[in-house]
C-alpha cells in the first residue's frame, strides 16, 4: 500500500525533480498550502449540523442589535429636527436685528446650503430622503461644528476692533461663507476711524480680493460694485484698475455707471484746473483732474465685460475716443444705425454727428434732427467736406424730401455757400448713381 502511494506520488514527478532538493521542497510547500487550506474551509465553511441551534441564537442576537441601533437612529432623527426647528425661529428673530451683526443661523444656512432652511423643517422625522440621509452624516456635524467656531471668532476680532485680522478671517473663511453681502454689511456699520487710517470696510475690500484664485471665488456682481463704489469714495482709482486689470471683479452695468460717474467729477476738477474736492456719499475725497481718462477708460472696460456695448460706446465718445468707438461698434456686429443715434443722443456733440455721418453709419438728416441745438455748425462742417459726394452716395436713410428740408435748413442759418454745395453734390449723386 504505500509502495502503491509512493508511486502515484511519484509519477507526478520528473526524474530531474526527484533528484533536486529546491524542486523537491517548492512541491512539498505547495502541498503543505493545499493542505492548511482544505482544514480551513472545513472548519469554517461547513459545520456540524448540532451546531445550527447556537447559530439560531447568535442571529437572535444580532436582530436584537439591529433593532436598538435604529432606534437610536430615529432619536438622532428627531433630535436634528428640532435642532432645526430652532435654527429657524433663531433666524426669525433675527431679521429683526439686521445690519447690527451676521447671525449664526444664516451663516449655518449659507454653509451648507442648497436647502432652506423652511423647507427642512417641514421634513418628517421619519422619512427617509437623500438629502436627510446625508445631514446625517457625522463628518457633516463636525463641519457645521467648525463653521460655527469660525464664525464666533470672526465676531469676536470685529468686536474687538481688530478689523484687519476680521478682514483676513472672513475672505479665508472655510466654504467661502463669510464671502457674502452680510459681511459687507457689517464691516460698512462700522464707524469710521478717525486719523487718517484706512476705513475698516476699504481693508475688507482689499483683503477680499486678494484671494480670489480664479473665477468661481469671485464676489457677487452687488458685492463687487461695493468693493468699487468703496475705493472711489476714497479716491482709490488706482486700486479699482488693479482690480479690473487682474480680473478679479464680477463685472456689471450698475459698476461701469458708478466708475463713469466718477469720471465725470474728475472731468469737472479737470476743467477746474486744480486739483479741488467734492463730495460722495458723505466722505470727502480728493480727485486729480488727469484722473477722468483712467476712470473713463475702466468703465469701458467694465461695460465691455458685462456685454454692454452701447453704455460702452457712449464712454469711449465722452473719452474722446470717436474712431476708436466706431471700430469697436463695428467689430461686435451687432450695431444698428438706430444704435448709433442712440449714442449720439447720449452725446449730442458734434465731432460725434460728423465721425458717424463720415462712416456712413447714420443718416445726414437724423443727425441733424439730434443736433438741432447746432444746426449751423453741423451743416457748416457738412457742406465744406471733400468727401460730401461719397457721404450722400452711401447714404441710404436720407430721403429726397429729407435733402430739401437739409437745404431749407441752410437757407435759415444763414450758410449759403455750405448749401449749395450740399445742393450740387447730391444732384450729381442722383444723375451719376441713382437708377
Amino acid at each position: 500500500m504505500t509502495t502503491e502511494k509512493r508511486q502515484r506520488v511519484l509519477t507526478k514527478i520528473t526524474l530531474d525533480k526527484s533528484t533536486n532538493i529546491e524542486a523537491l521542497e517548492r512541491e512539498l510547500a505547495e502541498l503543505e498550502l493545499n493542505i492548511r487550506m482544505l482544514r480551513e474551509a472545513e472548519t469554517k465553511r461547513f459545520v456540524a449540523k448540532s451546531r445550527k441551534g447556537d447559530l439560531l441564537c447568535q442571529l437572535e442576537k444580532k436582530e436584537e442589535l439591529r433593532e436598538k441601533v435604529l432606534q437610536s437612529n430615529e432619536d438622532l432623527k428627531q433630535r436634528l429636527f428640532n435642532l432645526r426647528m430652532g435654527i429657524e425661529a433663531t433666524l426669525a428673530f433675527d431679521d429683526n436685528l439686521a445690519g447690527r451683526r451676521l447671525s449664526l443661523s444664516e451663516v449655518v444656512e449659507k454653509a451648507l446650503a442648497g436647502e432652506n432652511l423652511k423647507k427642512l423643517s417641514s421634513i418628517n422625522p421619519g422619512q427617509q430622503t437623500p438629502s436627510s440621509v446625508e445631514d446625517d452624516d457625522p463628518a457633516k456635524e463636525k463641519e457645521t461644528q467648525m463653521i460655527l467656531e469660525y464664525m464666533e471668532r470672526w465676531n469676536e476680532l470685529l468686536g474687538e476692533e481688530k478689523y484687519e485680522a476680521a478682514a483676513i478671517h472672513a475672505a479665508n473663511s472655510p466654504k467661502g461663507v463669510l464671502r457674502n453681502s452680510e459681511t459687507f454689511l457689517a464691516f460698512k456699520n462700522v464707524k469710521q476711524v478717525s486719523g487718517g487710517e484706512k476705513s475698516p470696510l476699504l481693508i475688507y475690500c482689499e483683503i477680499l480680493l486678494s484671494t480670489v484664485t480664479h473665477r468661481s471665488t469671485r464676489p457677487s456682481k452687488a458685492d463687487s460694485v461695493e468693493c468699487v463704489k468703496c475705493a472711489l469714495d476714497h479716491g482709490k482709482l488706482e486700486l479699482v484698475a488693479h482690480w479690473l486689470a487682474n480680473d478679479v471683479l464680477e463685472c456689471c452695468v450698475s459698476m461701469g455707471a458708478i466708475i463713469e460717474e466718477y469720471a465725470v467729477a474728475a472731468g469737472q476738477q479737470r476743467d477746474a484746473g486744480d486739483e479741488q474736492r467734492y463730495v460722495k456719499a458723505d466722505v470727502r475725497v480728493r480727485v486729480l483732474g488727469t484722473g477722468f481718462r483712467l476712470a473713463y477708460s475702466l468703465a469701458v472696460t467694465s461695460y465691455m465685460r458685462c456685454g454692454a456695448d452701447k453704455q460702452a460706446a457712449i464712454c469711449m465718445c465722452k473719452q474722446g475716443r470717436l474712431y476708436g468707438m466706431v471700430a469697436f461698434a463695428r467689430d461686435t456686429g451687432s450695431f444698428k444705425s438706430e444704435d448709433y443715434i442712440g449714442v449720439l443722443e447720449a452725446v449730442p456733440e458734434l465731432e460725434v454727428g460728423l465721425v458717424l455721418v463720415g462712416a456712413s453709419l447714420v443718416g445726414v438728416y437724423r443727425v441733424l434732427q439730434v443736433l438741432e441745438s447746432d444746426r449751423k455748425g453741423f451743416l457748416k462742417a457738412l457742406g465744406s467736406r471733400e468727401d460730401l459726394i461719397d457721404i450722400i452716395r452711401k447714404d441710404g436713410w436720407t430721403s429726397s424730401s429729407d435733402w430739401t428740408k437739409i437745404v431749407i435748413a441752410c437757407e435759415e442759418e444763414n450758410v449759403w455757400e455750405e448749401g449749395i454745395n450740399i445742393v450740387a453734390c447730391e444732384l450729381v449723386n442722383r444723375v451719376l448713381f441713382d437708377n
